[in-house]
């Protein structure tokens, strides 16, 4: 079974998905450090994977059973084209898993106060789930999964800003809170809070 991450670097999820599920595993990412990722493998002692240092929408290869991408989509004013180039690359009966994170209602408000250059790197219409349900459905994907994962955290893109007192213990404030969800197992997946937004869909074209 292949799987592609688009958008590799560091390599920790081509690790997960090799170790836990057997895949062969390769990755694409235009990033200069994907030689971090060469180390990250061979450190796992995982030999039997592909990594490819290109602009994704240029990058050309057979389908695979699974293409992934974590926090990836975001990062592109062209996110559509992004998402459409990867279930391109979903051979039939494969699966597309895109996760972005949640930048849309309650969250929004908070980065927009605590982080507010954060739409500056960060294409907030491609995190809005309507959006990329339209996307994957139109591609004639079945969706399996769309929704939000995790309860609450936040995630703060530019720490080294200076803020005001008031500012800075609130980041304090919701990163404990944040890992105390985490570290309590606590899930309650919500559109206001959740820090994830995830969709799951079966090429199911013959």
């Amino acid at each position: 079974m292949s799987l592609l991450e688009v958008g590799c670097v560091p390599g920790r999820h081509l690790v997960y998905f090799n170790k836990v599920f057997g895949y062969t595993v390769e990755g694409v990412d235009f990033s200069d450090h994907i030689g971090l990722t060469h180390d990250v493998m061979n450190y796992h002692g995982i030999e039997e994977y592909s990594l490819h240092q290109e602009d994704f929408l240029s990058f050309t290869h057979e389908p695979y059973d699974v293409v992934v991408s974590f926090g990836f989509l975001e990062h592109f004013p062209d996110w559509r084209a992004m998402l459409q180039k990867h279930i391109e690359l979903v051979k039939p009966g494969g699966y597309l898993v895109v996760s972005v994170p949640n930048l849309c209602h309650f969250q929004y408000w908070l980065h927009k106060w605590l982080d507010p250059e954060f739409e500056n790197e960060q294409v907030v219409e491609s995190t809005r789930l309507s959006n990329l349900e339209e996307v994957i459905t139109g591609a004639g994907l079945h969706l399996l999964y769309s929704g939000y994962y995790q309860t609450f955290q936040f995630f703060c893109h530019h720490r080294e800003q200076s803020r005001s007192l008031p500012r800075h213990l609130m980041i304090n404030t919701l990163r404990v809170l944040g890992a105390f969800f985490s570290r309590t197992k606590i899930n309650i997946p919500s559109r206001t809070f959740s820090p994830q937004v995830v969709c799951v869909a079966r090429n199911e074209k013959d």
